[in-house]
């Protein structure tokens, strides 16, 4: 490995004790200890891209994704071919036959058990060439290296150790404590559930820059504005934003969640956790998802929004402010109310123009 310090090619031998044998100065992180990839010049390299030097704060969770160094994941697959023991309980019989029929055989006798040896090797080959056909089913898996216990043990143990803090730009969202909300009329209200997120949206100052006041549940939504829905790939997520229209009539919620096309199709940080409990016939009749991607969520499946680059997340959510604060103002102009309330063969008529049959239009 590279020492962070001197920037000398260390072996195993010549970094003992997480120290450098040439400037003799102690670093954090060992790949030979703590995993493929992480040192201490990947962790900050990570930091540098997640914050853009410095201009945001990214949470330890979302630092987590970005640093990660392997992610493997598999569907589930169901079983393909014979298990051994039905392929020898067809054979036995087979073997039984050949030998009672070679010795009916009017034939020399050495001969008949030459004749059965042969029969008898030539099935049983047949019978273990298909056994090694033989595919078990396997659950649907997946995994993330290093572990988010193990990130976060090194980060907050050994890294903090040796340096004193945390790379600069990162914030340990279990820890962070939100300030209070400035008494103002938010302008939208964000629903998100995820810790991480709402922390990464608190520190960087996006609730009193955009007017916006943050709740992780539908009950602590403010009253009379509009609702921006942040949610993960995955079944609650999808059904997140059913669960908000449904408790919120007649108010404009904006879906600002991830895609499940996105997150199924592209070679995305994937977790799988418990079955989520929701039918995929459920999914598609309520959210409207093709089989496949409702599917893939009842399984389980799903991609959280604090993976999505730190950057990209503050455009998503600006731009989704913006259009609920455009809806919002749309619905709430007399015009347009009026508008959505006129027929399709309604016969078009301006304000206090005559009405065919008499009188005017409202």
């Amino acid at each position: 490995m590279t020492c962070p310090h001197c920037q000398a090619r260390l072996l195993r031998k010549e970094r003992a004790g997480s120290t450098c044998s040439r400037c003799q100065r102690a670093f954090a992180l060992d790949p030979k200890v703590y995993g493929r990839g992480m040192n201490d010049l990947h962790v900050r390299r990570r930091a540098r891209q997640a914050t853009q030097d410095g201009r945001l704060k990214v949470t330890l969770t979302q630092f987590w994704y970005l640093t990660h160094t392997d992610n493997r994941y598999a569907e589930a697959r169901p079983p393909s071919g014979k298990p051994r023991r039905y392929v020898w309980v067809l054979v036995t019989p087979v073997v039984v036959v050949i030998i009672a029929g070679t010795i009916a055989l009017p034939v020399h006798s050495g001969l008949k058990w030459w004749l059965a040896a042969i029969s008898c090797l030539f099935v049983c080959g047949m019978a273990s060439k298909a056994q090694d056909s033989y595919t078990p089913a396997r659950p649907a898996w997946a995994s993330i290296e290093p572990s988010y216990a193990s990130f976060r043990a090194m980060m907050c143990g050994r890294w903090t150790q040796v340096y004193g803090a945390l790379p600069a730009g990162i914030v340990d969202d279990e820890l962070y404590v939100a300030p209070a909300r400035p008494a103002i009329v938010p302008r939208v209200a964000l629903l998100c559930s995820d810790r991480a997120v709402v922390a990464f949206l608190s520190v960087n100052g996006l609730p009193r820059r955009l007017e916006v006041a943050v709740a992780p549940t539908v009950d602590e939504l403010p009253a009379g504005v509009p609702v921006v829905v942040l949610h993960d790939a995955s079944a609650r997520g999808a059904l997140l934003v059913l669960e908000a229209r449904a408790a919120l009539p007649g108010r404009v919620v904006v879906d600002a969640g991830l895609s499940v096309r996105t997150a199924r199709d592209r070679r995305l940080v994937r977790r799988l956790g418990e079955p989520s409990g929701v039918s995929s016939e459920y999914l598609r009749a309520a959210v409207g998802l093709p089989l496949a991607l409702a599917d893939w969520l009842a399984d389980g499946w799903w991609y959280p929004v604090a993976a999505v680059p730190p950057a990209r997340l503050v455009t998503v959510v600006e731009r989704a402010v913006e259009q609920a604060v455009e809806q919002g103002r749309i619905a709430d102009d007399p015009r347009h109310r009026r508008a959505a309330t006129t027929g399709f063969m309604t016969w078009p008529a301006a304000d206090g123009a005559a009405d065919p049959k008499g009188g005017t239009t409202p």
